[in-house]
C-alpha cells in the first residue's frame, strides 16, 4: 500500500467521522428526556433558531447559480469561522474537564481558541492557493490532526453519556455519518486538489452545500448547548450522565 493509497483511506474514514460527529450533540441533546424537556419548554431558543440558520443556508443555496455569488461566499465564509470558533471552544471545554481553571476565563479562551482558529484556517487558504508555500504542507497535516481529534472526542463524549445504547448509537451514528458521501468524494485531480496528491473535494452544488452548512450551523448550536457544563440545566441532566 503506498502513501497515496494510506491518504485516500483516511480521507473515505475522515468523511464518516466528520458526519457522524455533526450529529453527536443533536442526537444526545433530543434523546436525554431531562434536556429534551428543557429544550421544550423554551423552542423559540433551541427549535426555531436551529431552524431559522437551517432554512436561511438552504435557500442561500437555492438562490445561487454558483459557489462563486457574493451571498453564497457570505455564507461559507459565516460557516469557517463559526467552525474555526467552534474547534477552539472544544478545546478549552476538554481543558477545562481535564482541570485546568487557573486564571481569568478570558485569557484561557485566548490561549487555546485562538491558536485553534489560526490552526484550522490557514491551512484552508493554503488549499486554495495553485502554488505549493514551503510549509503548507505541515499545517495541512496539522489541521487535520487537530480535525480528527476533535470528531473523535465529540464522538467518544458523547457515547460515554449514551452508554446505556451500548454499541447501538456508536454504530448507528457512524452509519449516518455515511451521508457525508453526498457532500464529499475523494479524489486526485490537481486542479481541485492543488497541491495535495489527494484530497476531499466538496462538490459545487450550492443547494447541497447550503443544506450541508445549515446543518453544521445547527451541530454547532447543539454542541455549544448540551455540553455547556456551566448551565445548571446540562450539569443537572447530561452532566450527571457524563460524570457518574
Amino acid at each position: 500500500m503506498t502513501w497515496l493509497d494510506i491518504l485516500i483511506v483516511y480521507l473515505l474514514v475522515a468523511i464518516v467521522l466528520d458526519h457522524a460527529h455533526l450529529v453527536c450533540p443533536i442526537w444526545l441533546g433530543w434523546s436525554n428526556r431531562g434536556f429534551r424537556e428543557h429544550m421544550l419548554r423554551r423552542p423559540e431558543k433551541f427549535i426555531l433558531l436551529p431552524a431559522l440558520c437551517l432554512f436561511s443556508a438552504v435557500m442561500i443555496g437555492i438562490t445561487s447559480n454558483t459557489t462563486h455569488e457574493p451571498a453564497f461566499r457570505g455564507l461559507a465564509s459565516v460557516y469557517l469561522w463559526w467552525n474555526a470558533w467552534h474547534f477552539g471552544s472544544q478545546h478549552f471545554g476538554v481543558a477545562s474537564l481535564l482541570g485546568w481553571r487557573s486564571g481569568p476565563r478570558w485569557a484561557r479562551q485566548a490561549v487555546i481558541i485562538v491558536p485553534t482558529m489560526l490552526l484550522v484556517t490557514i491551512p484552508i487558504s493554503f488549499g486554495s492557493v495553485p502554488v505549493l508555500i514551503r510549509g503548507s504542507v505541515a499545517l495541512i497535516v496539522i489541521g487535520e490532526v487537530i480535525s480528527f481529534a476533535h470528531w473523535t472526542t465529540d464522538v467518544a463524549l458523547t457515547s460515554r453519556v449514551m452508554r446505556q445504547w451500548g454499541w447501538a448509537f456508536l454504530l448507528g451514528v457512524l452509519a449516518m455519518g455515511a451521508i457525508g458521501f453526498v457532500w464529499k468524494t475523494v479524489g486526485t485531480d490537481p486542479r481541485l486538489c492543488g497541491p495535495r496528491p489527494a484530497c476531499t473535494v466538496v462538490w459545487s452544488i450550492p443547494t447541497l452545500l447550503g443544506l450541508r452548512y445549515g446543518l453544521g450551523f445547527w451541530h454547532f448550536l447543539m454542541s455549544r448547548w448540551v455540553w455547556k457544563l456551566s448551565d445548571p440545566q446540562v450539569r443537572a441532566t447530561i452532566g450527571r450522565a457524563l460524570f457518574e
